[in-house]
């Protein structure tokens, strides 16, 4: 599990704008019958024994009128903006006074200027109604009504959760009090009433937890959330809740957001932790790829095996929802399954399942079943594994980079497996000629590498070239498409050679970066780039189409996708107004950068930092999306790491964080400082180093930050947009950005925030943003390299967490 950490106090991330007014409790933490709670202007409320929680009321927005409202809460003492439960979220008090009292076993709150109830427990079917009842408020966050010499409950606020799950409450059904406990997010971050996303829990077969929105399913949970969450399956109950593990811990929480997300997080030593986020990406969306195909993380769409685009979807897959068929039909007499690796299993709710039946005996009962498409061995809850069998078509199905995961075992027609072992001779040949080829290759690569080893150790063991014969391009093919690397085909020249513009025999344009024989990291960038990106995939990453590597200097070549509108500096940068971005394109583009950077640091089967990242390494396609290219220095961390270390600081001047420049330690936030910079320079539209150069040493950041500090933030906006009439919103945009940015700057590593967190206040999930520190101060000097390019790849190292 990878912990998100920042120090952001605790829920001023999300309810900056809600005020409370509770300061005074009453004497111990019980009501009993013969009492009342005055809540009003004197700020009475209800503490827990342990001083742990709270209950009282706090002002927020209403949706009915432009007045805030009052409503009846619980909190953490100590965190009164942590509201955790709310009685009457959707009956809001319109003034601040009201009492709490309990009447025939009941619990009332009056609202004291009508008089009349705005909310009750509703407790019917009493015994002992001679029995007093009292009203408790315990450590665990629970408000519970029960008869005074009894400790079982008449009530309790663990039966009805508003937006979160604390540890020790349960969602799902309770047959024996007919409930059914779902989470209801707010209707936005100041807005406690009930919001449009519910998350609750299904039984299909297997039991899943299902996200919707106005009724419609969004999500349907995955390996990932059974992992944090205890299923219990009984005759009384279907119910899941928080598993107290090493990695979840009491203290955390499971909250359903105004954007529709499930955070898990937890508070440790005056810091929130972010330990999950669902939905991970686009493909978690409630099958996103349509039947019998699966969705991987840039959001492709493929077939699963024995299936094959058809009806109207016959051209090739899209991603909207294509329409995968069967090649050939399923007979009772199919004896081969496919194994799909690493999967979010079908789903269940027409599915057969079996807890007392192996991953054997689900193979042959598969088998003798002729409906039977495919099954799986599955967590069954309860901590017991099953058998489960899919018998019509698999829908919302996707792949993980890294293995958390199942094996989906897929029934193929005994046509297909015949086809795939029936291979054309020629092919065998050509692929055993194509394949010593290739290995010739790979031994000169090996011979370079173990001479420079000597000197050098490899920046990473996994650089040895993987699983690279499949995307070899000759080497007389890329030259053709370049015009033999033609002058009038030079889209830009970089540190590691020059980048040519081609368009191969099929028609498809293509980018070939030419490493170049005196180029700084030479073999070693092209192998780093290969290795960390030729299997990575997203909508915001350059794609990696092929290379070839010969034993001549000159004939190391990367081959990209083509994307036709250059890189972003083109435009920031540009000064005769040619290629003007306006406010909500640059905003398009940052988020656009910051969701590639998520899914380098967290998402990718290696955690990826990129070090060189600056608007040069940012290309734009023909819809002006970002593509994060140039990983010829970036390295990997592994995943119980927090840091590594490089024998020579590496990346570009002006964008390279102070720990790298001074210490030769990286880690995700090094990528956040360089992005920082980078967000800056696109709001203002000048570039850090050349604002140092010309303004007697004073860096852009500095010079931001002491704007930013004195109000005056719209004074730094590049003049283009100045130039343009921006709205109220798109300026509060830019103060946003400007505020992110200089967090992103700040000299200490543990100050700057996840890319996760940056994407949050982006979109105003996370509604405060702390207040900037001073900028780390700019250096010119210290590192090896042309203040205009990148360094070779270093010698590197990590640590993990001790």
């Amino acid at each position: 599990m990878t912990t998100l950490n920042n120090s952001y106090t605790f829920f001023q991330l999300f309810l900056l704008l809600v005020s409370f007014g509770v300061s005074l409790s009453i004497n111990g933490f019980s009501l009993t019958a013969r009492e009342s709670v005055k809540l009003s202007e004197y700020k009475r409320s209800i503490v827990s024994p342990g001083e742990i929680f709270e209950l009282g009321l706090f002002k927020a927005a209403t949706r009915w009128t432009d007045m805030d409202g009052w409503y009846l809460g619980i909190w953490y003492k100590r965190l009164p903006t942590l509201v955790v439960w709310i009685a009457n979220r959707d009956y809001p008090l319109s003034n601040s006074t009201a009492t709490l009292k309990i009447s025939n076993n009941n619990l009332f709150l009056d609202d004291d200027q009508s008089g009349l109830p705005v909310w009750n427990t509703n407790v019917i079917n009493q015994i002992n109604i001679e029995e007093p009842s009292v009203a408790e408020l315990l450590d665990n966050g629970n408000f519970v009504l029960r008869y005074s010499n009894s400790k079982s409950f008449q009530w309790q606020s663990f039966d009805y959760p508003t937006d979160f799950l604390l540890p020790g409450m349960k969602l799902g059904w309770d047959r024996t009090k007919n409930l059914n406990k779902t989470l209801t997010s707010w209707a936005s971050l100041t807005e406690p009433t009930s919001g449009s996303y519910v998350f609750a829990i299904e039984n299909w077969t297997v039991s899943h937890g299902l996200l919707y929105s106005n009724g419609q399913l969004e999500f349907r949970t995955g390996p990932l959330y059974r992992n944090i969450v205890n299923i219990t399956e009984t005759e009384d109950e279907i119910s899941h809740s928080l598993n107290i593990t090493p990695n979840v811990s009491s203290t955390s929480l499971l909250q359903l957001t105004t954007a529709g997300t499930l955070q898990l997080t937890e508070f440790i030593g005056g810091e929130r932790h972010f330990l999950f986020l669902f939905p991970l990406d686009r493909c978690d969306f409630y099958n996103k790829c349509g039947e019998n195909s699966y969705c991987i993380t840039n959001e492709t769409c493929v077939c699963i095996a024995g299936f094959q685009p058809g009806g109207q979807y016959a051209v090739g897959l899209t991603k909207s929802k294509p329409r995968c068929l069967r090649k050939s039909n399923l007979s009772c007499l199919e004896k081969e399954f496919k194994k799909i690796r690493n999967v979010k299993l079908p789903d269940t709710q027409y599915a057969i399942a079996d807890t007392k039946v192996g991953l054997e005996e689900c193979e042959k009962r598969c088998l003798m079943n002729c409906n039977c498409t495919a099954f799986a061995n599955t967590d069954m809850g309860n901590g017991e594994s099953g058998c489960v069998m899919w018998t019509g078509d698999l829908i919302d199905v996707r792949s993980y980079n890294t293995d958390e995961g199942q094996d989906l075992y897929v029934k193929l027609p005994a046509d297909d497996l015949r086809g795939k072992r029936n291979v054309n001779i020629k092919t065998i040949i050509g692929s055993i000629i194509g394949g010593l080829g290739l290995l010739g290759l790979v031994c000169y690569w090996l011979v370079i590498t173990r001479n420079r080893s000597k000197t050098n150790s490899p920046s990473d063991s996994s650089q040895v070239f993987e699983d690279w014969g499949s995307i070899c391009m000759d080497y007389d093919v890329i030259a053709t498409a370049t015009g033999n690397f033609s002058d009038s085909n030079t889209l830009g020249k970089g540190g590691f050679g020059t980048v040519y513009k081609g368009q191969l025999p099929d028609g498809h344009k293509i980018a070939v970066k030419k490493m170049t024989a005196d180029s700084k990291g030479g073999l070693t960038g092209l192998g780093n780039e290969i290795n960390l990106i030729a299997k990575v995939q997203h909508s915001n990453l350059i794609r990696l189409l092929g290379f070839c590597s010969t034993s001549h200097p000159d004939h190391n070549l990367l081959v990209y996708e083509y994307v036709e509108n250059s890189s972003l500096d083109t435009y920031i940068f540009d000064t005769t107004g040619q290629y003007a971005l306006d406010w909500e394109m640059r905003f398009e583009i940052i988020k656009g950068i910051v969701r590639g950077l998520i899914y380098l640091h967290q998402d990718s089967r290696f955690r990826i930092i990129h070090l060189d990242l600056k608007p040069n390494n940012i290309l734009l396609d023909k819809d002006m999306i970002p593509k994060i290219s140039d990983f010829g220095l970036a390295q990997t961390l592994e995943r119980n790491a927090t840091k590594g270390f490089v024998e020579t600081a590496v990346g570009t001047f002006g964008y390279i964080a102070p720990e790298l420049r001074n210490d030769n330690v990286y880690s995700v936030k090094s990528d956040v400082y360089s992005f920082g910079v980078m967000l800056l320079e696109i709001v203002s539209g000048k570039k850090n180093m050349e604002y140092f150069k010309n303004f007697d040493g004073t860096s852009l950041l500095r010079y931001i930050w002491d704007s930013w500090s004195k109000g005056k933030v719209l004074e730094i906006v590049d003049p283009v947009l100045k130039d343009s009439s921006l709205s109220s919103l798109q300026e509060e945009e830019i103060r946003r950005c400007v505020q992110i940015g200089l967090l992103c700057v700040h000299e200490s590593p543990e100050d700057r925030p996840t890319m996760t967190l940056i994407l949050s206040l982006l979109g105003k999930e996370v509604d405060f943003i702390d207040r900037p520190k001073p900028p780390a101060e700019t250096e010119w000097t210290g590192i090896k390299g042309e203040a205009s390019t990148s360094t070779a790849p270093p010698i590197a190292s990590t640590m993990g967490a001790r």
